[in-house]
């Protein structure tokens, strides 16, 4: 085993035919490679120019005995990565420092027999490893036994131990372990004290890198609670999309976009739009489909970037059959012709698969917007056999997954309408609550609304309704606001066109959003 010393600057290298990368020189001379101490091994690791160049100083620097460099060596071997795959000299390494109760080597081969990787699988030996290592007070040996005992993966589950073992390794300091352990505090706080401990053990493993830990910490902060601060949770958010978290980057889109479009936007916010637009391409490109349901998203709003229901269509096409709301949205699509042909067969194919209509209702995964969409289609018997009870059940349990204007819109529209399924309230509070969601910018309320109120001879009211309902009825290509305002209100109809005219002009691209509507649960 040959090592080189660059005689200028002290630089060492595996070979004496190339440069020094410091001087560039070629004066070099042999040295004993145990004298190297692991900072100089690590420096020429670092200063190698291919993965073959890093397995030779890896390997070179495992047989000094070294530990760090044998599972190093280890990990290469197993994954071919600078040289040939070859799983029995790995295991072979990993097994020679476990027999020397180095711990880390001790989990790593439990964690190989619990999974039969590469080794005759043997569950119980593996367990056994395991606890060993986490009674040398390996940190990640106690993250690994809690995540088992928390999903009843190879032991039976214990949510109590799961707790005891991730606060172990918090203690430990597993990064992760800090992570789960903060998270699960949080949750489940009774008061302002434990949540304050629960997010001090995020802080502490988002400050040490772990990327979860950073998109759970700006998913709380982004939150409309106590809690709130948008500027931390972006900071955070964007550290975990620099860490390429999965869905960090659809959270921090999300967050920004839902402040900016509260507080109005300015050159530079739209500047940064385009930043966070390139954002979260760059994240679709790495595979994360909730980024594409993002730019499904953004695209079918106008939001950022042009509408545009074809692309957005593509958006959603990217992550369908993976990603429940990029299902959502392309059924969304499908119902109403947006950018595809219109087919609300289809679209009930796509979301049947995620609920039981006949079974238990809260166990779907499907989000409110989708359920709002199949109440749509029971209500109206669009692709479906028509029934207001399905349709009234939907409407409800999209309106107990959080505040939904759209979803205690409908239930008031179903009260009016003389359904038997909604009851609880009263004709004012149903007309109150049609009215803020109509403000929050739903078009089957203000439409319903403008309706109601024609019927009923208030032709004042009516106009109002109207005047919201044209303003958004974008996705309704069919335009059913604007024919009735062509028959019944012409006047709003020109003032609304020629507003429309004047926007185009000088479009910002982004939506206002109005004051949030009650929440309501139904009866």
């Amino acid at each position: 085993m040959e090592v080189y010393m660059c005689k200028n600057d002290g630089i060492y290298s595996m070979t004496d035919q190339e440069p020094c990368h410091i001087c560039d020189c070629k004066d070099w001379k042999p040295v004993d490679a145990q004298l190297l101490s692991p900072g100089d091994w690590k420096m020429m690791y670092e200063f190698a120019e291919t993965p073959e160049e890093e397995f030779q100083i890896a390997n070179a620097w495992a047989e000094t005995g070294n530990p760090e460099a044998i599972r190093m060596r280890a990990m290469m071997l197993k994954n071919g990565a600078g040289c040939e795959a070859d799983a029995k000299r790995a295991i072979e390494d990993i097994a020679h420092l476990a027999e020397k109760k180095d711990r880390e080597a001790i989990f790593l081969l439990g964690c190989c027999y619990l999974a039969g990787d590469n080794v005759p699988a043997d569950p119980m030996k593996g367990l056994s490893m395991l606890w060993q290592a986490r009674d040398m007070k390996y940190p990640e040996a106690a993250w690994a036994l809690a995540v088992m005992y928390d999903s009843g993966s190879y032991v039976a589950q214990d949510k109590k131990k799961a707790m005891k073992l991730f606060k172990h390794a918090a203690e430990m300091g597993s990064e992760m372990g800090m992570s789960e352990y903060g998270l699960r505090l949080f949750h489940a706080a009774k008061d302002e004290k434990q949540a304050e401990l629960g997010l001090s053990w995020l802080w502490r493993s988002a400050r040490a890198e772990c990327g979860e830990a950073q998109a759970a910490l700006g998913s709380i902060l982004g939150q409309d609670s106590p809690l709130q601060d948008i500027d931390q949770s972006l900071y955070w958010l964007g550290r975990a999309v620099d860490n390429e978290v999965n869905g960090a980057a659809a959270q921090y889109a999300t967050i920004w976009h839902k402040t900016t479009s509260k507080l109005g936007l300015d050159v530079e916010d739209k500047e940064e739009g385009e930043e966070i637009v390139q954002m979260l391409n760059e994240a679709m490109e790495r595979g994360e489909t909730s980024a594409a349901c993002v730019l499904g998203n953004f695209s079918r709003g106008g939001i950022i970037i042009p509408q545009d229901f074809e692309q957005a269509f593509k958006y959603y096409r990217r992550g369908q059959g993976q990603d429940v709301s990029c299902t959502a949205g392309a059924a969304h699509c499908y119902l109403y012709g947006l950018g595809v042909e219109k087919n609300p067969g289809m679209a009930y194919l796509m979301l049947s698969d995620f609920i039981d209509i006949d079974g238990d209702l809260s166990k779907t995964s499907l989000p409110r917007t989708a359920l709002i969409d199949l109440g749509d289609m029971y209500r109206d018997g669009i692709g479906v056999t028509q029934d207001s009870g399905i349709a009234a059940s939907l409407y409800g349990l999209a309106a107990q997954r959080g505040t939904s204007a759209a979803a205690t819109g409908r239930l008031c529209r179903e009260y009016l309408s003389g359904n038997p399924n909604v009851s609880g309230i009263t004709k004012e509070q149903a007309l109150d609550m049609l009215d803020c969601a109509a403000i929050e910018d739903d078009f089957d309320s203000a439409f319903f609304l403008a309706n109601y109120y024609l019927n009923a001879g208030d032709m004042e009211k009516a106009a109002e309704y109207m005047e919201d309902a044209l303003y958004t009825e974008d996705e309704r290509l069919d335009k059913p606001a604007m024919k009735l305002a062509e028959e019944k209100f012409p006047d709003i109809l020109k003032g609304f066109l020629g507003n429309v005219q004047e926007d185009s002009e000088d479009d910002t691209g982004f939506p206002e959003n109005k004051a949030p509507a009650p929440e309501f649960t139904p009866a």
